[in-house]
């Protein structure tokens, strides 16, 4: 039992790892330029901010945060996400 406890401990040790790596790959590239974030929340037609955009965003960032929040270290499992969250995203992508 000793063995499997130390290899959930390694699998989320590992997995923050590798999520910490992307995002500091992630974070790097918008410091240098290298991705681009101009007229991430601007219409394409006319260049303005965009509401929709915005509201995807920020709906995509709390439901991120709520969903990692909810992981239970102690079971392994990851949860169901959950069908509100679902149609909150896919509504504002209309």
């Amino acid at each position: 039992m000793a063995e499997f406890e130390t290899l959930i401990v390694f699998a989320h040790v590992s997995g923050l790892l590798l999520i910490g790596g992307f995002m500091a790959t992630v974070g790097y590239g918008m410091l240098n330029g290298r991705i681009q974030l101009r007229g991430l929340l601007c219409d394409k037609e006319t260049g303005a901010l965009s509401p929709g955009r915005l509201q995807l965003l920020m709906l995509t960032l709390v439901g991120a945060g709520s969903y990692v929040g909810s992981i239970d270290s102690q079971s392994g499992a990851l949860p169901a996400v959950p069908t509100e969250q679902l149609a909150r995203v896919g509504s504002s992508n209309l």
